[in-house]
């Protein structure tokens, strides 16, 4: 039976709550890591990292080597991104356990911090069973399998 992990929505306001979930994303390269609350976000193809998660864990955004892209929001706005390789732990909430990890990912990160840090469908989302309830106010995730 997969193990299943429940965590509550995040209050932004009084009248607005979103899905998150508490992660540590880790630089593979210099195995620096950062926890943050991040946006399961079932409309994005793909993650998209802010610009301050690349800089808390040694990577260099803007570098010249680094592969660019360039996404187009909801709104149709064009944004540049640089691409880097994070790993994603998923922790059990209210602990620093760390429950499921993602392997090495090439994410998006942009050069500002207007944007939550959002696990979308390629990388993390498809992976796991993930049921949101907003009555309850809580998500609840189940966990592939161990092969």
């Amino acid at each position: 039976m997969p193990a299943t992990f429940v965590y509550p929505f995040t209050k932004v306001d009084s009248e607005i709550i979103r899905p998150m979930v508490p992660v540590i994303i880790e630089n593979p390269f210099t195995n620096l890591k950062f926890g943050v609350y991040a946006l399961l976000d079932t409309g994005a193809d793909a993650c998209l990292f802010p610009a301050f998660i690349p800089n808390n864990t040694g990577h260099n955004l803007k570098h010249q080597n680094v592969k660019t892209n360039v996404n187009v929001g909801i709104e149709g706005n064009k944004m540049p991104t640089w691409k880097h390789t994070f790993k994603i732990h998923l922790l059990e909430f209210g602990t620093n356990k760390v429950v499921w990890s993602a392997g090495r990912i090439l994410i998006d990160c942009v050069d500002h911090d207007n944007v939550p840090p959002l696990l979308g469908g390629k990388g993390f989302l498809k992976h796991l069973n993930i049921r949101f309830n907003y009555k309850t106010s809580r998500i609840v995730i189940e966990l592939p399998d161990k092969a």
